[in-house]
């Protein structure tokens, strides 16, 4: 017993000394918190400008047949080939008709506060400027070909066709008035176009005033395109394309819904 008596002492004496070094340190400095990280929000190129639907007047959409605030080839201070990219931004921003816009390759997209109808204003973007080369700023409304007239007169040019998709049988109906520099279309709804003044027509676009005006409505227009002549049938002016066997507009009887 007493030669173990030293070996035990010592193991006393050591473990008393760690327990008194691990709980008698008042000086110790605490584990620092690591900084809260800095998040920088990433920039879109979308803005909602009136979430909340403003009161405007119930007839906004017959501006630009009233000169308001400008005649074609302007619309609401936007004219194709001549206002940039820029510019639009800021008039767009201003409209109390606008709801939000987002920005992309092809220009603006932007959303009217009624009826979740949208628009587009598109640019040329080959050039640096980023000038707009047309607008349809929107798609869904109808005007009476009347009610056009009346303010600018008859169309000066047209496009009508009846194409083959296989089984699918399309018209179309495309009226420009060149000089002042907008085209609107037939509704795509499966009926024969007709033509009077009576005609519903939607899709209105501004354009420039040329041919290239044309084709940037509706591509390939610039080749079926020819003067308009009068309130004919549509099958006066339609051109057939895709009927190898019967080409006569006339023979075809109605579009596919």
């Amino acid at each position: 017993m007493s030669a173990k008596l030293p070996g035990l002492l010592i193991f006393l004496i050591l473990t008393l000394t760690l327990l008194t070094a691990c709980g008698s340190d008042p000086a110790a400095t605490p584990t620092p918190a690591l900084p809260t990280p800095t998040v920088t929000p990433i920039l879109t190129a979308t803005s909602t400008l009136n979430p909340t639907p403003t009161v405007v007047p119930q007839n906004w959409k017959y501006n630009w047949l009233r000169g308001i605030p400008c005649n074609a080839p302007c619309w609401e201070g936007i004219t194709p080939g001549k206002t940039t990219l820029d510019e639009a931004i800021e008039i767009i921003k201003k409209l109390p008709f606008v709801s939000s816009y987002t920005i992309d390759y092809y220009g603006i997209n932007f959303n009217w506060i009624h009826n979740n109808v949208q628009g587009i204003a598109y640019i040329n973007a080959n050039q640096p400027t980023r000038v707009i080369s047309y607008i349809i700023p929107f798609r869904t409304f109808r005007y009476k070909l009347g009610d056009i007239i009346s303010v600018y007169g008859e169309p000066t040019h047209i496009v009508a066709k009846a194409v083959n998709y296989g089984a699918i049988v399309g018209h179309s109906l495309l009226l420009f008035w060149l000089k002042d520099g907008f085209a609107l279309r037939n509704p795509i709804d499966g009926t024969l176009p007709t033509l009077d003044t009576a005609t519903m027509l939607e899709g209105f676009g501004v354009i420039t005033p040329d041919i290239e005006g044309v084709n940037n409505y509706f591509v390939g227009a610039k080749y079926d395109i020819r003067p308009w002549e009068g309130f004919k049938d549509f099958n006066y002016y339609c051109i057939a394309i895709g009927f190898y066997a019967n080409p006569d507009c006339s023979k075809i009887l109605k579009a596919t819904p």
